[in-house]
């Protein structure tokens, strides 16, 4: 039996967490959803505009604190309202695969500014795929692969086992501690990355590139902004390096 918790904004019975609102007239509510996770390797997440933590323990269920979020509602009888309207919240398996969504539909006329923050607890050996719009994001403790496609807002990433792709709008990036292979592709915005066990390629339109203890290759095709990378165990490799200093094992860079 496919095992599903289908959460719609709106439905009667539904369990109200907590409601409050926010100086300025912003106001919020809560849900919970959760997934048994017997059976299931991989994890998708597909988010519109929001805060995004997801981090891998040692449990057997998916679960997930939604907050709903907007200035445009005048109380928070008026924001469950919109949520029925325009959110589309939901936490099913098929397979083994389970896919959570949580985005706003788009108005043609008029904005309802409504967002949705995800605190999300997955078994942490689950590949996960996150495809992101916009706000922070903190990805963590995970033993499977990750990939990542975001939008713009800044990004944590920090203690993965498996190999990492990244694919980044905008907004300043912190990688820590992957034990494979790390692939960015990276629009603008400062990029730290501090211990990967594989090679590292980065893609970077502009900003300031900072890395310390590679295991593997370092290939980066850079547009603009300095590059700084220390205790490099493999080989540096450029492609294009555009404009900025260039410093790899303490020494300047000549191409």
């Amino acid at each position: 039996m496919n095992k599903a918790i289908l959460i719609v904004a709106g439905i009667v019975g539904l369990n109200v967490l907590s409601a409050h609102g926010w100086a300025g007239k912003k106001l919020s509510f809560e849900r919970d959803l959760s997934l048994d996770a017997d059976g299931i390797s991989e994890f998708k997440v597909d988010a519109g505009a929001g805060v995004l933590i997801l981090t891998g323990e040692s449990v057997e269920e998916i679960t997930v604190r939604a907050t709903i979020k907007s200035h445009d509602a005048d109380d928070v009888d008026e924001l469950k309202d919109m949520a029925a309207k325009y959110l589309d919240l939901n936490l099913e398996e098929n397979g083994r695969r389970a896919k959570l969504t949580s985005l706003v539909e788009n108005k043609w006329f008029g904005n309802n500014n409504m967002s949705v923050d995800l605190e999300i607890t997955i078994p942490r050996d689950m590949n996960v795929e996150i495809r992101d719009g916009s706000g922070s994001m903190e990805v963590m403790n995970i033993d499977g692969d990750l990939d990542i496609d975001d939008g713009s807002g800044s990004m944590f990433v920090k203690d993965i086992t498996g190999e990492v792709f990244i694919d980044d709008g905008s907004g300043e990036m912190d990688i820590i501690n992957i034990g494979s292979d790390l692939k960015i592709d990276d629009g603008s915005g400062s990029l730290k990355i501090d211990n990967v066990a594989g090679s590292v390629r980065v893609d970077d339109g502009s900003g300031e590139l900072v890395a310390y203890g590679i295991g593997g290759d370092f290939t980066v095709d850079d547009g603009s902004g300095s590059i700084k990378i220390e205790d490099l165990k493999g080989e540096f490799n450029l492609i294009s390096g555009g404009s900025g200093s260039i410093r790899v094992n303490g020494k300047r860079y000549d191409d």
